[in-house]
């Protein structure tokens, strides 16, 4: 929005004058000469010339005001990565000369004084000014939130991978855009969290930031969360809001959380198919439904935290060209922790622990159970059949063994 300037010099001498003599009856009926041979007259046109001056002064916006305006709109520091709104107006205020006068500050320097600029100018200082205030450049709602934190996500990651590009306004114009669309790009999540304490209650706003939308093979390491990239990425959302939040609000900022999945596949092709070419549609299927930008059942990106089901997985694969029909899906590469006959365990699990949970599957409903299983690295001979897999967050990768088995042919 623009900001509206009032205008104080709204009246001129013959209103000012005409408004003080239509108001004499309200105060005193015994003046009725209204001449200007009238003493009482002549003092109220002194009053109204003056009142005229005063109003021209008031309205008059004066060099130091526009300077100590800019130092106010500008603030007095910068973070990385650069808010180029703000520089624009920390160069405004560098590029204004400066008149050193004989008298003394508090401190004994000689005081300076920005020198008169043209209304041209000025033209411009308010240009930029109004381009600074048009955009959010404060974290109030969640909007402010996420459209900082992707301007500063979106410089960071183009330092990252380019450190010579130079985004345009219409790459970063985050700033503008609603809730909706900001959150349609799936790189941040903002949720508020509160730990409970037997003395308080302390609650902070935390965004959640998804890498694997541009850095997928971070997340394929051992520890995700301190590659270089990631924390590289973390701090420049941090420093770009944390000045901006309202004070004694508590942020956090942190990656998401990814669930990796190992599955054994058992289908029967159609004849004539390649085994082969099956095999890699079938992953390549699997890897865009669990995509956390463009999957889940909408295409719109996995929903943060949403289990995956198997009897998705199956009707997913059976619409891969070649395969006849799904035999079975089951999790590989996991093992039991523990059981639990009734009670389903508490979410979320420590973190520490990478604990997953999810029912098992039995042919009797009434024997459902609760399992809490972890993964590992080794091979199980076991692999485990699951109604659904609790996500924590997202899914990261997604290996799929694929096992064909070639069609019957009739009459062989």
């Amino acid at each position: 929005m623009s900001i509206d300037i009032p205008n104080l010099d709204d009246l001129t001498y013959e209103q000012l004058i005409d408004e003080l003599v239509r108001s004499i009856p309200n105060y005193s009926s015994n003046w009725i000469d209204f001449n200007q041979s009238d003493p009482g007259i002549t003092i109220l046109q002194l009053i109204s010339w003056i009142g005229e001056s005063l109003l021209y002064q008031a309205n008059s916006i004066s060099d130091q005001s526009y300077y100590n305006y800019l130092k106010l709109l500008a603030g007095t520091q910068t973070y990385r990565p650069n808010d180029r709104y703000q520089q624009a107006l920390l160069a405004a205020l560098e590029d204004w000369p400066q008149e050193i006068k004989p008298e003394l500050d508090q401190c004994g320097q000689p005081r300076s004084y920005p020198k008169a600029r043209t209304q041209a100018q000025i033209n411009e200082i308010e240009a930029v000014a109004q381009a600074y205030w048009q955009v959010n450049n404060r974290a109030i709602a969640e909007v402010d939130y996420y459209s900082l934190g992707l301007e500063a996500y979106f410089q960071a990651l183009a330092e990252l991978t380019h450190p010579s590009l130079t985004l345009t306004d219409d790459q970063l114009q985050y700033r503008q855009q609603s809730l909706e669309d900001l959150q349609a790009l799936r790189r941040l999540f903002i949720t508020t969290q509160s730990h409970l304490s037997p003395s308080s209650t302390q609650q902070w706003i935390e965004i959640v930031v998804n890498i694997a939308a541009d850095l997928p093979t971070v997340i394929t390491q051992a520890e995700p969360s301190q590659a270089p990239e990631v924390t590289t990425l973390i701090n420049s959302i941090k420093n770009f809001i944390v000045p901006r939040r309202p004070v004694g609000t508590l942020i956090k900022v942190r990656p998401a959380h990814y669930t990796k999945i190992h599955l054994r596949v058992e289908v029967q092709i159609t004849t004539g198919s390649n085994s082969q070419t099956v095999s890699q549609a079938i992953q390549q299927q699997i890897d865009h439904y669990v995509s956390s930008v463009s999957g889940g059942r909408n295409n719109t990106g996995w929903p943060l935290g949403e289990p995956l089901i198997s009897f998705d997985l199956i009707h997913l694969i059976g619409e891969v060209n070649g395969v006849e029909v799904v035999i079975k899906i089951e999790l590989q590469g996991y093992q039991f922790v523990q059981r639990s006959l009734s009670n389903k365990p508490t979410l979320p699990l420590p973190k520490d622990q990478w604990l997953i949970t999810r029912p098992i599957a039995k042919n009797n409903p009434s024997e459902k159970k609760w399992a809490t299983i972890k993964h590992s690295d080794a091979s199980s001979s076991n692999p485990i059949a699951f109604d659904d897999f609790i996500i924590q967050e997202l899914i990261g990768n997604v290996q799929a063994t694929v096992k064909i088995k070639e069609p019957i042919l009739n009459g062989i």
